[in-house]
């Protein structure tokens, strides 16, 4: 078809003239966040690097929150053909996956916490945020689950939302400080401080317990910490 010839022309040609790397990463469900995470090494070629992303199910199998690191080539390291050599219906190989977490709810928006490359705070379908820490999560792998299956454990809920918190969230790149905002016309933020020395810095995975006012100690266990 024109159509095709067309595409592998752009493909072939114009592809390697507009980029100096460029992947292709088909995944079975969308992506509806995505996140570049620390750099993890450096060499002359390349850097890898940690990426987080979801896939919004149709809740025919859980929703995922995924850790993955990718090599990043530096300018002018591939030729024209390993930069137009990637399909679209194949993964790429220069992304690796090494943790699968089953996520509670769709999840709306990822945030790094720059301070702790390994803790990540996600939104969903509620007024709740959760934090998680992605060195001591399970990984429930890519085998085929279904509906039911048990979601992981957030390692921290942060509360006080009134109403649905589903997208504005950042992260300061200075302390460890999380801001939301919700549906309840509210700006909270959040001092993630005594969690880094407790839960979020090992041995997490829990839940249930409850916390104190942000940066008073609470937050600790797994369990909830309030704006």
């Amino acid at each position: 078809m024109e159509s095709d010839a067309m595409f592998h022309m752009w493909q072939s040609r114009m592809v390697p003239l507009m980029y100096d790397a460029f992947y292709h990463h088909h995944l079975h469900w969308p992506t509806q966040a995505c996140r570049w995470g620390a750099t993890q090494s450096s060499d002359q070629y390349k850097k890898r690097c940690q990426l987080f992303y979801s896939e919004q199910t149709d809740n025919s199998e859980p929703q995922k929150l995924i850790v993955a690191s990718v090599d990043v080539f530096k300018p002018r390291v591939c030729s024209a053909e390993v930069v137009s050599e990637w399909r679209e219906s194949k993964t790429c190989p220069h992304i690796r996956e090494s943790k699968v977490l089953y996520h509670p709810g769709e999840v709306n928006k990822i945030r790094e916490v720059p301070c702790a490359p390994h803790v990540l705070v996600t939104h969903t379908d509620s007024p709740e945020l959760l934090v998680w820490n992605t060195d001591t999560q399970p990984d429930r792998g890519r085998a085929k689950a279904g509906p039911r299956a048990e979601p992981n454990k957030c390692d921290l809920r942060l509360v006080g939302h009134k109403d649905l918190a589903e997208f504005p969230l950042a992260a300061s790149s200075a302390q460890p400080l999380v801001a939301s905002g919700g549906r309840d016309k509210l700006v909270l933020v959040w001092s993630l401080a005594d969690a880094l020395s407790g839960v979020l810095a090992g041995g997490g995975g829990g839940g249930g317990g409850s916390g104190g006012k942000a940066g008073s100690g609470g937050g600790g266990g797994g369990g909830t910490l309030a704006a």
